[in-house]
């Protein structure tokens, strides 16, 4: 029986195909941009004549959850029938967890729309294609757990030599991973406690003060509020020193006070 090409060519013509890229700022870092899997999608569903319904394009999102915009919504769009196939560049794409990267697939799968996977042209709607796609999503999770482990290993060894690794806070500059006093900053700091521990004012008190005085919140804003003035009277950052917790285990750096114990602890006493 000869094949009837033409009619082949049609019914692709008629295949709804979507893309779903994605760059977590790990990927970014590594030269890997939503561009090029766009791209690759695109010239791929053209080349097959397929009806190219558009790309999901998700950036700067940790490839360790679900709850992704642009994930949500192909998902979202997959239940209400838009298209036939997804196309993504790498499995990674889709998860670096191997359970959430199968769930996915499987969703899909009881949806009728297939999972197609351009790096290695893995079609997964055949045996061999799922084989391959199960033994990817496995390697795709061990990398995770790989990078994660390097990570901490970096932020371990910098904890261990005292650097600060959390936000910039009020009163410092964070110099070469130390915190070093600005000067403008912490008299700010000097001015909360002081109100605190000698004027006996309020949170609330103290925050209308710092705006009518129109001085920068920690936010880069002038709107005090009485949590924001708690947070800073409550740190003993102030008094040199802070902790850093990796994996459960805690870690301590030290920098220049900025109020005394004695000030500190009239500012905290009931």
């Amino acid at each position: 029986m000869a094949v009837n090409w033409e009619a082949i060519k049609e019914a692709q013509k008629t295949m709804r195909v979507v893309g779903y890229c994605r760059v977590s700022t790990y990927d970014q870092a590594k030269g890997i941009s939503l561009e090029y899997q766009a791209d690759k999608i695109n010239k791929w569903a053209d080349y097959m004549e397929y009806s190219n319904e558009g790309i999901y394009t998700e950036r700067a999102e940790s490839g360790a959850k679900t709850d992704r915009t642009m994930l949500t919504k192909l998902l979202e769009d997959a239940r209400a029938g838009k298209f036939d196939m997804v196309v993504i560049w790498k499995v990674d794409r889709f998860s670096r967890k191997l359970q959430d990267s199968v769930n996915i697939y499987y969703e899909l799968q009881e949806l009728g729309i297939n999972l197609f996977i351009l790096d290695g042209n893995i079609d997964t709607s055949t045996p061999m294609g799922r084989m391959v796609f199960y033994q990817l999503s496995i390697f795709a999770e061990m990398e995770r757990d790989t990078i994660k482990e390097r990570l901490n290993m970096g932020k371990t060894d910098k904890a261990m030599k005292g650097n600060y690794m959390a936000k910039k806070p009020l009163g410092y500059n964070v110099v070469d991973g130390h915190l070093v006093i600005n000067e403008e900053e912490a008299q700010t700091v000097k001015t909360i406690f002081k109100l605190r521990a000698y004027d006996k004012m309020t949170y609330r008190a103290i925050a209308e003060e710092l705006n009518n005085q129109y001085i920068p919140s920690p936010s880069g804003n002038n709107k005090w509020s009485h949590n924001s003035v708690a947070k800073i009277i409550k740190n003993k950052l102030y008094l040199g020193e802070y902790k850093t917790t990796i994996e459960g285990k805690e870690y301590t750096g030290e920098c220049e006070a900025i109020v005394t114990k004695q000030v500190f602890g009239r500012a905290n006493s009931k």
